[in-house]
C-alpha cells in the first residue's frame, strides 16, 4: 500500500501543469494571488522564533545562512582580532555582552530583511500573475507615539 502511494506521488509530479494565467479572469487571478501570497507577519514570527526560518518561508534560505555566517564572522573578528590588539583583559561578562549585542543587532536586521523580502516576493508574484506591479501600496510608518498607516495608488 505504501509503495502504491509513493508511486502515485512520483507519477503525479510528472503530470503537474502550470496554470496559464493569461486566459483567467481578474477574479480568478486574484484568487490565485491571495492563495499564493505570503504574509510578512508570519515571516516575521518565523524569523523571530527560529533563526533563518523566515528566510525559508520566503524561499530564500541561502540568504538566511549568509546572514548568520556574517554575524558569526563579526563575532570571531571582534573576539579574535580587535580585542587582543587592544591588550585589555576582558571579563566573561563583557564577552557575553558583546555576543548578545551582535546577536540582537543581527536579529533585528534579519527581521527587517525578512519583511522586505516577503513584500518583494508578493510584488513579484503579483507581477507574474497580472503582468504589472500593483498600483496600490500600503505602508506602516513607525512614529514616536505609535504608527501611521498610509495607502497610496499609482495613477500610471
Amino acid at each position: 500500500m505504501k509503495r502504491l502511494i509513493i508511486l502515485l506521488l512520483i507519477v503525479g509530479c510528472f503530470f503537474a501543469q502550470e496554470v496559464d494565467v493569461s486566459e483567467l479572469s481578474k477574479y480568478e487571478k486574484l484568487m490565485i494571488y491571495s492563495t499564493e501570497k505570503k504574509s510578512p507577519a508570519i515571516g516575521f514570527a518565523c524569523q523571530l522564533f527560529v533563526p533563518t526560518l523566515g528566510y525559508l518561508y520566503v524561499d530564500n534560505w541561502k540568504r538566511g545562512l549568509k546572514s548568520k555566517g556574517i554575524q558569526f564572522a563579526i563575532y570571531i573578528i571582534t573576539e579574535g582580532i580587535i580585542v587582543p590588539v587592544t591588550g585589555l583583559n576582558h571579563s566573561v561578562d563583557e564577552i557575553i555582552g558583546r555576543a548578545i549585542g551582535i546577536g540582537v543587532l543581527g536579529t533585528v536586521w534579519e527581521l527587517v530583511d525578512v519583511v522586505k523580502l516577503t513584500n518583494t516576493y508578493n510584488d513579484e508574484l503579483y507581477k507574474s500573475i497580472f503582468g504589472e506591479y500593483p498600483k496600490w501600496k500600503v505602508s506602516i510608518i513607525p512614529q514616536y507615539q505609535g504608527a501611521t498607516l498610509t495607502m497610496s495608488y499609482s495613477l500610471d
